[in-house]
């Protein structure tokens, strides 16, 4: 089964429009528009596909495997602290999702007033945990409007997936992404090195970088993530003319 999420997710919605595939063949959609409808029909057991998730993807500190409840560690761990409700109720053409602060007296908050690395991250999470062992996860641009912190532990997981025996394909333009999967194979050891391969795509050629065990590169060709390391050296050099 392949599963795309492409760059241009859906932003926040109030209401979702629903798909009319059976409910086992569902997935989150290429723009993450069906994520609310997957996760009220696991959520209320209206499939009979898998409704817990497999255990290398479970979070570290949940005990419930199903789908609501991971998406919902596994998005407080990423993005933000957060509570997710959804629901669809079947002959109806829109599906809703609801979010609220963590805590027993977090305020629910309607898509619209939540921020869009909620709406972008969550459907390549539940992508994701959907995945089973044999499966492609295409992802495009998985740092969309998440900070740093959130694209780092967004690599770690998609590398978590690959471990698992899912083939994962990202599209990426941030370091902290690549840095995340790196720290999956040094320090989470959720991914082999030999199982992960990173291609550059330069102005004239396409360059294939392995990671060793330690999560190192094993070449870092010129215009490949240097940009933070260019700039800071030309600020030292400003500092330095300015004594």
């Amino acid at each position: 089964m392949g599963s795309p999420t492409c760059a241009e997710r859906l932003g926040p919605r109030d209401l979702l429009n629903v798909s009319a595939e059976p409910p086992d063949e569902l997935g989150v959609g290429v723009r993450g528009e069906h994520t609310a409808q997957v996760l009220a029909l696991r959520q209320e057991r209206l499939t009979t596909r898998r409704l817990t998730v497999r255990d290398p993807l479970q979070h570290p500190d949940s005990d419930v495997p199903l789908l609501r409840s991971q998406a919902e560690h596994w998005a407080s761990h990423i993005i933000r602290p957060i509570r997710i409700t959804a629901q669809w109720a079947p002959g109806l053409a829109a599906s809703t999702i609801r979010f609220q602060e963590a805590g027993p007296y977090g305020e629910v908050i309607r898509p619209a007033n939540t921020g869009f690395g909620v709406s972008y991250g969550l459907p390549v999470i539940v992508a994701g945990l959907m995945t089973e062992p044999g499966d492609i996860l295409i992802v495009e641009n998985p740092e969309a409007h998440l900070h740093p912190g959130g694209q780092s532990r967004l690599g770690r997981f998609l590398a978590r997936v690959a471990g698992s025996g899912v083939q994962v394909m990202v599209e990426t333009h941030s370091d902290h992404v690549l840095n995340g999967a790196r720290l999956a194979v040094a320090e989470d050891r959720t991914l082999r090195a030999q199982d992960a391969i990173v291609h550059y795509f330069g102005r004239e050629e396409t360059v294939p970088i392995e990671l060793t065990d330690r999560g190192e590169l094993t070449q870092w060709p010129g215009g490949f993530f240097d940009q933070i390391e260019s700039d800071l050296g030309r600020l030292a050099r400003a500092r330095r003319r300015s004594r």
